[in-house]
């Protein structure tokens, strides 16, 4: 069994959980500046898949975090899933 078919075994079980992560970037005129993204974690608490630097919104991205919960989503697919959010707002 390869390591996709494994996390897409997790995936489709529920054992998946998608997380908040907070990084901070450097910004010429800004200074530091606290940005938030996404952390899919495996049942086991391993990253599975990361997206950083989403938004400096908090709530915002708590809020994607919920959702692909919520639904479950694909991790193969979060790229899209943000893109697609991101533009609704």
């Amino acid at each position: 069994m390869k390591v996709q078919d494994v996390r897409l075994e997790l995936t489709e079980k529920h054992h998946i959980r998608y997380t908040v992560i907070q990084t901070t970037i450097a910004m010429e005129k800004l200074g530091e500046v606290k940005t938030f993204g996404l952390c899919v974690l495996d049942q086991y608490g391993n990253r599975i898949k990361e997206i950083v630097d989403i938004s400096v919104n908090f709530e915002l991205v708590e809020r994607l975090a919920s959702i692909c919960n919520r639904f479950q989503a694909l991790p193969i697919h979060l790229m899209d899933i943000v893109e697609d959010f991101i533009a609704e707002i």
